[in-house]
């Protein structure tokens, strides 16, 4: 399909009108030029609420790990519960969310929901300490998974409504701000990649700043007042407006059946919503594989760099801009190109991408790991250099999936909040089983290298079925690349990293650490060498019991 330029649309939309409605054209036209000039204007104030509304979303999350954890601690089941029912919240926030924007396609609607969210945010800090308390005293007497329902009903109770809320802000932004079918894609990687921006500095600021300066309570206090503020001014702009109140577009929404069918015929273009039986299901795996991409990331860094906050600020931090690079590009060449082979091309790519990480990685960390050592902030620099390296490419390709699927789905701008809502939530659905899955079973059972061969494999089997379905020509090419990762699976093997010092005898990754067993150069001593090596965990030697280290301590007490 080749879409015209934005001035040849533009002129095209009043020439079918004039010659075919020579008694009523022209005030059937000035009615559709005037309903066309108010859809193509951008509603005031609103990407700026997607951006802080991004930033709360993520701020929420990391000021509800504060606040639990006086009462429930912080440990793995904790961050289980609070990532995955924010991932749930979201999920129905964006079906709520699109649903809404079909329905009441009004900012005003808009900016009263953020400002709602905002008003939940601030009174979650006045009411968590009572209710965390009655949660904790009802939960006392449970002897097995007291902790997991505990911390599981204080997140329920305390952070749905904010958490909900916010999950409706993008698919209803993207429905206030598509004006045609054929800008479908930029808009809503437009909206992604900004909200994704907002999550980077949500994540970021509250940790390392905000928090340790004016306290929990007082972070979630700034961050509500913050995104109620702009509600109200959006809210007020809005209204004032009188291109967007709600009696004007109340009137547009009633608009006569025949300026409809015109504008049908013009740059309202309608298509019928491209369709094949893998569209969802890639997106579902996309969404998936970024998450496992992630959680594998973070063990491929440990035995170089370890798994400090520094390390996972850098991997997070990255994770995140890729993903914001990836929905604006995606978003662009689904406008340019609105084929579903084309997206299946890019998921294949992404998956073959991911196949190769495991043979790549070992030298890549390795020369980061070696090249930094000597420099100041290297532990930062080196594992910045790897995330870099390993990462960028499939993350992006990944990120392109979402906003792609919401071009080929959208088929009128009245249905446009529905599918951007139904694809973002199938994305984050698959992005809570890609945050467990590799966590909880791949990783402990197979290893991160084999985990990352599993998703690789899966992405290029669904990719490669959806190409042969609509082009068969470049479905070869990509079995191709299943078969060479699934050879690569089979029978190439790598060692995770060499012994720091010695002769290495043994290395595994257990639930928890990357473990080396290593001896020593002319010596029976054997050492036990957890994730970068920068301290040996014991040391055995089967010609004396002491190891003139801090280890005789012990045995002297």
């Amino acid at each position: 399909m080749q879409i015209e330029p934005a001035g040849q649309q533009n002129a095209s939309l009043r020439s079918p009108l004039i010659g075919s409605e020579a008694a009523d054209g022209s005030q059937l036209e000035e009615r559709l030029g005037s309903l066309t000039v108010a859809a193509t204007r951008k509603p005031p104030f609103l990407l700026p609420i997607v951006f802080v509304s991004g930033m709360s979303e993520m701020a929420i999350q990391m000021c509800a790990s504060r606040l639990i954890q006086p009462f429930f601690g912080s440990s793995l089941l904790i961050w289980a519960n609070l990532i995955g029912f924010t991932m749930i919240c979201l999920t129905l926030g964006y079906f709520i969310g699109g649903r809404l924007g079909d329905r009441f396609p009004r900012p005003t609607i808009l900016y009263l929901l953020t400002g709602a969210a905002a008003i939940t945010m601030a009174l979650t800090p006045l009411i968590s300490e009572p209710v965390l308390k009655v949660v904790t005293d009802s939960t006392k007497g449970i002897e097995s998974g007291g902790l997991f329902i505990g911390s599981m009903a204080g997140i329920i109770i305390l952070f749905t409504l904010p958490m909900l809320i916010a999950g409706c802000v993008s698919p209803f932004a993207v429905r206030l701000l598509l004006h045609n079918v054929q800008g479908a894609g930029r808009t809503a990687g437009t909206v992604s990649s900004l909200s994704t921006v907002g999550s980077i500095l949500g994540t970021f600021l509250p940790v390392l700043w905000i928090m340790p300066a004016i306290g929990t309570r007082a972070t979630m206090y700034l961050f509500a007042a913050v995104l109620l503020l702009f509600s109200v001014i959006g809210l007020i702009v809005a209204r004032r407006d009188p291109s967007f109140g709600t009696a004007a577009t109340a009137d547009a929404n009633k608009q006569p059946q025949e300026i409809e069918q015109k504008a049908a015929e013009t740059s309202y273009e309608q298509t019928e919503p491209i369709q094949t039986p893998f569209l969802l299901p890639i997106v579902f795996i996309c969404g998936m594989a970024v998450m496992a991409v992630e959680m594998s990331a973070s063990r491929l860094i440990q035995p170089y760099f370890g798994d400090s906050l520094l390390i996972w600020a850098c991997l997070i931090g990255f994770i995140i801009i890729y993903l914001a690079i990836g929905y604006a590009l995606g978003g662009r060449l689904a406008d340019r190109f609105p084929r579903p082979g084309f997206l299946y091309q890019l998921a294949g790519l992404a998956a073959f991408a991911i196949g190769l990480i495991p043979a790549i990685s070992n030298p890549i960390l390795t020369i980061a790991n070696e090249g930094f050592k000597t420099v100041n902030g290297g532990l930062f620099f080196g594992s910045l250099m790897g995330i870099v390296l390993l990462f960028s490419v499939p993350v992006i390709l990944l990120g392109c999936v979402t906003p792609f699927a919401v071009r080929l789905l959208m088929h009128s701008v009245q249905g446009a909040g529905r599918t951007a809502g139904k694809v973002s939530a199938v994305s984050t659905f698959g992005s809570i089983v890609g945050t467990f899955l590799p966590v909880l079973l791949f990783i402990p059972l197979v290893g991160t290298r084999s985990t990352l061969y599993i998703f690789s494999l899966v992405l290029l089997a669904f990719a490669s079925v959806g190409l042969l379905w609509v082009n068969r020509r470049r479905a070869p090419v990509f079995a191709a690349m299943l078969v060479l990762v699934l050879v690569m699976a089979a029978f190439v093997t790598f060692k995770i990293k060499s012994a720091p010092y010695g002769t290495l005898l043994y290395e595994k990754e257990s639930a928890y650490n990357y473990i080396q067993v290593v001896q020593r150069d002319n010596s029976k001593q054997v050492d036990l060498v957890l994730n970068e090596g920068h301290a040996v965990h014991s040391i055995y030697n089967p010609d004396t019991v002491l190891t003139n280290g801090p280890w005789d301590y012990f045995m002297v007490t």
